[in-house]
């Protein structure tokens, strides 16, 4: 029973199985199906959403220490530079309509694409899976590497997935906005949930940090990829 007091439509279902096959010896059960018909009911089938968290969660097996959330792996070359030992990683696709090949990340890769598990999923259900994903698994890091359901997720939902979970996010365009365009609508509401922006210089985080007139506070942020010791080390892959 919910807290509003609502049957699910399955329990009453099964209640008037119950009392159709005790009417034959107890008759005075025969008007209880017309009572269960006024019972507030909810529906009892999973959607959509909840159908593609519960084939994601089955499918992983071992909790992972790092997630990457990235919107198309094969439109992200940075995917490349992975280290070859990166047991405890987990790459999950998120933005891309088709699922990827996959074939830039280096073999024995651990990845999921949200496509797999929905192929009609909208925007809204892709961030709702992304922060049940990193809520419900509490890996110690997440890297947002050009993934705009990432961002939308950090933008919701950052501040209480950073009391488990230490967030980071690289300079990489989404697959359907550079990105400039993706930074100029998350970077600056977001930074303050995480504890580094990487790039792949210092040039470019400075071009970022002059162009979104960040506070020496924020820029402190912003780090080089060989200042975590090469890609994506730091977000605790623990290679």
């Amino acid at each position: 029973m919910s807290a509003a007091g609502n049957l699910s439509c399955g329990a009453i279902e099964e209640a008037a199985s119950l009392i159709q096959a005790l009417g034959a010896i107890e008759p005075d059960l025969a008007a209880l199906p017309r009572a269960l018909a006024t019972i507030p009911s909810i529906p009892s089938a999973p959607d959509r959403c909840a159908l593609a968290w519960r084939g994601l969660y089955l499918s992983i097996f071992e909790p992972p220490r790092c997630i990457v959330l990235v919107g198309s792996i094969d439109s992200t070359p940075e995917l490349a530079g992975l280290a070859e030992d990166n047991a405890g990683l987990l790459v999950v696709e998120t933005d891309a309509i088709a699922v990827s090949t996959a074939e830039l990340l280096p073999r024995g890769t651990q990845w999921r694409s949200l496509t797999e598990f929905g192929a009609g999923l909208d925007p809204e259900e892709r961030v709702i899976l992304a922060t049940a994903l990193i809520n419900g698994l509490q890996p110690t890091s997440a890297l947002i590497l050009g993934s705009q359901t990432g961002w939308e997720m950090l933008l919701r939902h950052g501040s209480a997935l950073a009391c488990n979970t230490t967030l980071f996010a690289a300079m990489a365009a989404a697959p359907n906005l550079s990105m400039t365009d993706l930074f100029r609508t998350y970077l600056r509401r977001c930074l303050p949930v995480l504890s580094a922006l990487y790039g792949p210089d210092e040039r470019s985080l400075r071009r970022i940090a002059e162009m979104f007139a960040l506070t020496p506070a924020d820029c402190r942020k912003l780090r080089e990829w060989r200042d975590a010791g090469g890609f994506p080390s730091a977000p605790g892959v623990g290679v």
